[in-house]
Parts: C-alpha cells; sequence; structure tokens
C-alpha cells in the first residue's frame, strides 16, 4: 500500500498531466470556433498577467508569450490544486 504522501504526489504528477490534456484540449476547441466565427485570439491572461508581475504594458501583438504562460500556466496548475484538494479531503475530511 502506497503512504499517503506518496499519494499525494502521485495524484499531483497525474493531475499536472490531466491539466496539460485539458488545455490542449480547450485550445484545440477555441481555434476550431475560431476559425469558423473568424473571432481574434484573447489578450485577456497577458494583461492579467502583466498586472500581477507589475510589469509595463505593450501591444497585443508583443503579449503572445505572457498569454501563453498565463493561458497554459493556469491551465496546468489548476488540476494538482483540485487534486490536493481531494487528498486533503480523504485524509481529514472524512
Amino acid at each position: 500500500m502506497m503512504s499517503s504522501d506518496r499519494r499525494m504526489l502521485t495524484g499531483a504528477g497525474k493531475g499536472l498531466v490531466a491539466g496539460a490534456v485539458g488545455v490542449a484540449v480547450m485550445t484545440l476547441g477555441e481555434k476550431v470556433e475560431q476559425a469558423f466565427t473568424h473571432r481574434p485570439n484573447s489578450f485577456v491572461p497577458a494583461h492579467t498577467l502583466e498586472r500581477l508581475l507589475g510589469v509595463s504594458t505593450k501591444p497585443d501583438g508583443q503579449r503572445r508569450g505572457f498569454n501563453l504562460a498565463m493561458h497554459w500556466g493556469q491551465g496546468i496548475a489548476h488540476r494538482p490544486v483540485a487534486q490536493g484538494h481531494l487528498w486533503v479531503h480523504d485524509r481529514w475530511g472524512r
């Protein structure tokens, strides 16, 4: 039987992978939708990251790196956090 801490780390690792797969699938769906609707890319993730980091704002055309970092980072990080909540509930919630 696996120790509780080992289960938590394994769950967090699985969460990272699940988060990455989820972001990839959602991004693919968004790009398909944009192809049909001709909606431009959103730079809201980049705007948010600039504000969080306190860096000067740039024109949208120069925000691609921040946009990708926030978009993928937030999506990938969400699942391990949710997995951690499940671990805490399993350990102390019953």
